[in-house]
């Protein structure tokens, strides 16, 4: 099922009440080569994608009422984006793309309805999946310690030495490594968490009531305050281990302290919307 939702979350069925796609290439993708020119052939260096853009030819059906209704609908909804600047996006089944439908043409069809060609143009040309996992702060009664662990208390200092650690899986579900938003919460001083192995830290204190965002596909990092305002900690960040290494695909081993709550959500990026089985 395609549908199209406007940059306030609106969703509009292009397949459904006197709407039908009659021609649309969203399985159709390239990629440019990088390439160094030999004097037979030449030497791979890498690929890049540009922005992509997509025709959808709509039929549109019903009385001339109901057809002037839908023609008013698209045509606000697609409007709309295109005057605040902010991307809708095309979604298919499970996956979406963002978009601006940038031209429009419409003509009377063969069947007495009307035949509506759109051009979706895409800046980022990735399909998206998204999957967020939550990992909530471990309660205190929930972290085991032993004998010995228990004992190591000094009377002029009025707190145990002893460190939380939790301990999760982190499945990504994509075939390839996956950009990520990770948001930490509750009290946190220099958060640190690890995945499959890699170290993920921002020197920065964290209070109730406030967020950490590390944003892989922009690398941002940033510090959401209690009323909003956004504080950049991208010098923060962890310099001798990247923050925005990808996640590996399969099944990952997260490790952080326990002490504080994460959010992560992973985006599946394809060339084409995956195909429904």
């Amino acid at each position: 099922m395609v549908k199209y939702q406007n940059s306030i979350g609106e969703i509009y069925s292009l397949q459904e009440f006197g709407v039908k796609i009659k021609n649309a290439k969203l399985h159709s993708y390239s990629w440019n080569v990088i390439e160094r020119k030999h004097r037979f052939g030449a030497a791979v260096r890498d690929f890049k994608k540009d922005a992509i853009e997509y025709k959808i030819e709509l039929r549109i059906s019903g009385t001339d009422n109901r057809k002037k209704e839908i023609e008013n609908i698209l045509f606000e909804a697609f409007e709309r984006d295109i005057n605040t600047k902010r991307p809708g996006k095309l979604l298919y089944d499970d996956y979406y793309i963002e978009c601006y439908i940038t031209a429009s043409e419409t003509s009377p069809d063969e069947y007495f309805g009307l035949k509506k060609t759109i051009t979706a143009y895409c800046p980022y040309p990735f399909w998206i999946k998204e999957t967020t996992y939550q990992y909530l702060p471990e309660p205190p009664e929930a972290v085991k310690y032993t004998e010995l662990e228990e004992g190591i208390m000094f009377p002029e200092f009025p707190f145990d030495f002893c460190t939380e650690t939790g301990e999760e899986v982190l499945i990504n579900p994509s075939f390839n490594d996956s950009n990520f938003i990770m948001t930490i919460y509750g009290f946190a001083e220099n958060p640190q968490l690890n995945i499959a192995g890699h170290p993920y830290k921002v020197e920065a204190t964290i209070n109730e009531g406030e967020q950490l965002v590390i944003n892989s596909l922009t690398h941002t990092v940033q510090k959401i305050g209690r009323l909003g305002e956004n504080t950049n900690l991208y010098n923060a960040r962890g310099k001798i281990y990247s923050v925005f290494k990808k996640i590996p695909p399969g099944t990952n081993t997260l490790q952080w302290s326990g002490g504080f709550g994460v959010d992560i959500k992973l985006f599946d990026e394809r060339s084409e919307p995956k195909c429904s089985l």
